[in-house]
């Protein structure tokens, strides 16, 4: 998403707009712990049915599953491992990618769309016979469990960057079962399996080895040199159900619809994808939404994962500028700043915090923070003034206040 357009007020003698902050458990996002008021993740599991797949075509589909998996198998069959049954259940696995999109199969495509896409339950890709990662593979688990007997296949979420071009790309198509990962490349060609070492996904995806190995398959796959920006484990049985919530949360917030998107992200929050993109997501969808008490706590969580992420730190010290907390969000424009984005708006939004932070702590008499806050708005607006022509006399007006309650702190300093 785009970032937030800096906000300015109307007047520099009219006070803030005042926002209506809805706590948060009245909103429905926490719940007391005694609570029996169901999941976000699972009102819509009930609702979407991501993993639904009509089971009186089960018998349909089982010839060209059956079909696909003995021409992969063939040649793998004589060369197990001792351990079979370990051995054999990844090697269906690895057939069933192919089984898919095998000719005499079910001929699934894998699609890349150019725009953001309403994301496709099983069903749905059943069938269109077409869907990208995320869409095929809900697919793909309802059928391992649908024709193998396979369940168990817990899935989890990586964003890969590119260090060139740094294009970000995010990948859902990969599974832990049985102490390996299944990594499905993007076009849904081939399915890599990597054993892995340690006795949990989380350990796993915190091996600098294992995510190397990721990289390797994201470039083979996509070319390019690509690094991990995101990683996380998306816990228990509803895994997949929840990286569904979190396709469906940025689909509606891209078409303006905070209110559903709000609605998935949460979901998927609850379901276990607790990244920082999740957190962002939300603290947009919230920001645009003006409920900015609630953009800050999940821009705040956001910020926790990455402290550094320049769209986060506008949209949070927007979001503390609404709120009126005003020292909080001179410090993020500060930050902005430092981080060499230096253009005109985010100047004259610290400018602004300042004075408003001065202001009250003028009221509160400690006068040499004031006094000192109300010198940096000066510098910066003298430093901006003219470069705005509709802002030049507003900037004017402010100087002239700025100077006179900048005596006044100077002066209740020398008492």
């Amino acid at each position: 998403m785009p970032f937030a357009e800096a906000k300015k007020p109307n007047s520099f003698a009219a006070e803030l707009e005042k926002e209506q902050v809805t706590p948060l458990a009245d909103a429905g996002l926490i719940r007391a712990k005694d609570s029996k008021e169901p999941s976000k993740l699972q009102e819509i599991i009930t609702q979407d049915k991501p993993l639904y797949l009509n089971p009186s075509e089960k018998e349909l589909r089982k010839p060209d599953i059956e079909k696909g998996i003995k021409a992969f198998k063939e040649k793998e069959l004589d060369n197990l491992p001792k351990d079979k049954v370990k051995a054999e259940k990844l090697l269906k696995l690895e057939a069933l990618v192919y089984a898919m999109r095998d000719e005499g199969g079910l001929g699934i495509n894998y699609v890349r769309y150019d725009k953001p896409t309403k994301p496709k339950t099983a069903e749905e890709v059943y069938k269109t016979k077409e869907g990208d990662c995320d869409d095929l593979s809900r697919l793909y688990v309802v059928l391992a469990k649908e024709q193998l007997g396979i369940t168990g296949l817990s899935q989890f979420y990586v964003v890969f960057k590119n260090e060139k071009t740094k294009e970000e790309e995010g990948h859902a198509a990969l599974f832990y079962v049985d102490g390996a990962v299944l990594y499905i490349d993007p076009g849904f060609e081939k399915a890599h399996v990597i054993p892995t070492k340690e006795n949990s996904l989380e350990e796993a995806i915190n091996n600098p080895e294992f995510r190397k190995e990721l990289e390797d398959y994201q470039a083979e796959a996509r070319g390019g040199n690509w690094k991990i920006f995101d990683i996380h484990s998306v816990p228990g049985q509803n895994s997949i159900e929840a990286v569904y919530c979190y396709e469906m949360g940025n689909y509606f917030s891209e078409r303006g619809d905070f209110k559903k998107a709000g609605k998935y992200l949460q979901a998927a929050v609850d379901g276990g994808v607790k990244t920082f993109d999740t957190y962002l997501r939300l603290g947009e969808v919230y920001y645009e939404s003006k409920e900015y008490g609630l953009a800050i706590k999940f821009l705040e969580a956001a910020k926790r994962h990455d402290e550094n992420d320049l769209e986060c730190l506008s949209y949070l010290a927007q979001a503390y500028f609404k709120h009126e907390r005003y020292e909080e969000a001179a410090n993020l424009f500060r930050k902005q700043i430092k981080s060499g984005i230096e253009d005109y708006e985010t100047k004259f939004n610290l400018a602004v915090s300042c004075t408003f932070a001065a202001d009250r702590l003028l009221k509160v008499e400690d006068y040499k923070k004031a006094h000192d806050l109300y010198c940096e708005s000066e510098n910066i607006f003298k430093s901006i003034i003219g470069i705005d022509r509709k802002d030049e006399q507003s900037i004017k007006d402010m100087l002239v206040y700025i100077n006179e309650r900048k005596s006044q702190a100077k002066k209740k300093m020398q008492q």
